[in-house]
């Protein structure tokens, strides 16, 4: 179920992110570095 989340939430993102136009790719990076800080947050309880 985590890895599903993290798919899900990454698709998402991707998604948006592509219909805005060209990527940044820096922050993109940026952004899921910050999703991968809230992960562990969650779940390394």
């Amino acid at each position: 179920m985590m890895y599903q989340q993290m798919y899900w939430a990454s698709e998402g993102y991707l998604w948006e992110e592509t219909q805005k136009g060209p990527l940044d790719t820096d922050k993109l990076e940026k952004d899921f570095l910050k999703l991968m800080e809230f992960w562990k947050s969650v779940y390394l309880k």
